[in-house]
């Protein structure tokens, strides 16, 4: 950077025939370099050096260089901009590192949506595995109520049945009872018959001297009347 300069470039108004040049430079080849037209304005072609520029209004112009400073109220631009120059390389460093971990995040990110994913698909089966196995415990419980039930129903049939039986038994035995003491006692009755026969057949025949054998009858018959009877 070297002299402060600032360069005007300025369009070159056609001067009219009623604005008259109170004071018009012309350069070698015979143009017009500078004027200073009537109404105050002035015209100039090229570049305009000076050390101290000032406007009362306003500057307009498409161009500014400065070489060493350029003063914005108190604010020093030149310096300005060589820190902003290093504040947006800082700013740019920042803007990178945010990208590179946006991107790992964006990576991670992935990755970890893949893993919920993953979680997701194995609770998802996990949940189907327990329904079924939830669906065949029912099943199995199901089964086994049922199969106690029927063995409740099957024990209380057996338990009808043998009832029935005892009672079938009891009955036939006290029929057999009553059929076996009727018996004894038409045998007893008999025997008893038989005895008052064979007595009074002793008192007949102990007048004919027999005595003897119808002892011996008496006493079989009695013997046979002792012994215990069992009808089929």
């Amino acid at each position: 950077m070297t002299i402060i300069m600032l360069k005007l470039l300025v369009s070159t108004a056609l001067i009219t025939a009623t604005s008259a040049n109170l004071f018009p430079i012309h350069g070698s080849d015979g143009e017009i370099k500078f004027s200073i037209q009537n109404d105050g304005s002035a015209a100039l072609v090229g570049g305009f050096t000076a050390p101290t520029l000032t406007a009362t209004e306003s500057l307009v112009t498409p161009s500014v260089s400065a070489s060493q400073t350029l003063l914005v109220g108190d604010l020093n631009v030149a310096t300005t901009f060589d820190a902003n120059a290093a504040e947006r390389a800082a700013m740019q460093q920042t803007i990178d590192k945010l990208e590179a971990d946006s991107a790992a995040n964006q990576i991670a990110e992935q990755e970890q949506n893949s893993r919920v994913d993953k979680i997701e698909a194995d609770a998802a089966t996990n949940a189907a595995a327990d329904a079924e196995l939830t669906e065949r415990v029912s099943k199995v419980e199901a089964d086994a109520e049922m199969a106690a039930k029927a063995e409740e129903e099957q024990n209380s049939k057996l338990a009808e049945s043998e009832q029935a039986w005892a009672e079938k038994m009891a009955a036939q035995e006290a029929a057999f009872n009553e059929k076996l003491l009727a018996l004894e006692t038409k045998h007893a009755e008999d025997n008893e018959a038989q005895q008052k026969v064979l007595d009074q057949l002793v008192k007949i025949m102990s007048r004919f001297d027999v005595s003897g054998e119808l002892e011996s009858l008496r006493q079989a018959n009695q013997g046979q009347g002792a012994e215990p009877t069992n009808p089929q």
